[in-house]
């Protein structure tokens, strides 16, 4: 089928088609553009078939462009910043692959450190009336940095 200049719809019933303007060889010379489905394509080169034919039908010689390739430039990428939400291992475990192991433990830091704990008694700054009395346990563990927090119990008045 013929590549046309302008573009085609494929009429519906009682829509008229439009007249073809197909391209022609005068127009497809190497160094000049052409517009295929709305796209600019430029001409740089054509094979020794084509350009026989260019010399017996116009009289013209077809001479190969030379394109350089644009130079490659790597970007060097870095893992996003952590948001604080659960551990940074594991934020950085979800960068590096898709189905996530969990993150190596070292376990002679679990052996020396594994009983102790930092234990400490807080309570709710600025807050309203009803959390005067509020106490809570934070619990540091020295041997996977884990941190619980929990309410102490109190009698209700």
């Amino acid at each position: 089928s013929e590549l046309r200049r302008n573009p085609h719809i494929n009429p519906t019933p009682g829509m008229l088609e439009p007249e073809s303007d197909p391209y022609k060889p005068e127009d497809m010379m190497v160094g000049s553009f052409i517009n295929v489905y709305g796209r600019d394509i430029f001409l740089y080169d054509c094979d020794d078939s084509t350009r026989e034919f260019y010399r017996g039908y116009m009289g013209m010689e077809q001479e190969k462009m030379e394109i350089k390739d644009p130079e490659l430039i790597h970007v060097k990428l870095t893992h996003p910043p952590h948001t604080g939400i659960g551990d940074e291992l594991d934020s950085l475990g979800n960068c590096m692959r898709l189905m996530q192991k969990p993150p190596r433990r070292d376990y002679g830091r679990m052996l020396r450190e594994g009983e102790k704990s930092l234990r400490f008694e807080a309570k709710i700054v600025n807050s309203g009336s009803e959390d005067v009395n509020r106490r809570f346990v934070v619990v540091v563990f020295l041997a996977d940095d884990a941190i619980s927090v929990w309410e102490k119990k109190a009698r209700n008045s």
